[in-house]
């Protein structure tokens, strides 16, 4: 969260103490404790960063999205769209971490988007305007899509998009 060597600093440590606790089976609420725990230790609360989690069983086609402070996510599903929001602060900033969770089953032809804030403000209204048209592509056409979309809205903060579509397997 914020810009430069400091917020690149705190989401480089979130990510790494993630990604070893995770690796060790530790589970994932007291990973995000201790996540917590060692951002509000590091700089005595000024340290923080948003947390857009995802879990996708292949087998089952559930979904567990865990947000913290982090931007929508979107769901597209027989062109509607419905909008995954954060209700909690960042990583670091309260004392202790209450795991909000959204849990659903995904179907064949779902598109699942989540984004970073860089994507700007008019996002949702780029997936109404263009949601057929995107239900029809491959997922390399969505995600370069969606990003040169955004680009064209003049907005010209870092971007991150992660694009998900439930396809059946041959």
């Amino acid at each position: 969260m914020g810009q430069g060597y400091v917020a690149c600093k705190a989401s480089q440590l979130t990510l790494d103490v993630l990604y070893q606790l995770i690796k060790n089976d530790i589970s994932l609420k007291d990973t995000l404790n201790s996540i917590n725990a060692l951002l509000k230790i590091k700089n005595q609360g000024d340290m923080y960063t948003t947390l857009d989690l995802l879990d996708f069983n292949l087998i089952s086609a559930r979904v567990k999205v865990i947000k913290y402070g982090a931007c929508d996510s979107f769901l597209i599903r027989d062109h509607k769209i419905d909008v995954i929001t954060s209700h909690s602060l960042p990583v670091g900033m309260s004392g202790s971490l209450k795991i909000l969770s959204y849990d659903m089953k995904l179907k064949k032809d779902d598109i699942f988007i989540m984004t970073s804030d860089g994507v700007g403000d008019d996002f949702l209204r780029i997936l109404e305007t263009h949601k057929e048209k995107i239900s029809q592509m491959e997922i390399y056409e969505i995600s370069s899509f969606l990003y040169n979309k955004a680009l064209q809205e003049k907005n010209l903060d870092d971007m991150t998009l992660l694009v998900l579509k439930v396809v059946q397997r041959k």
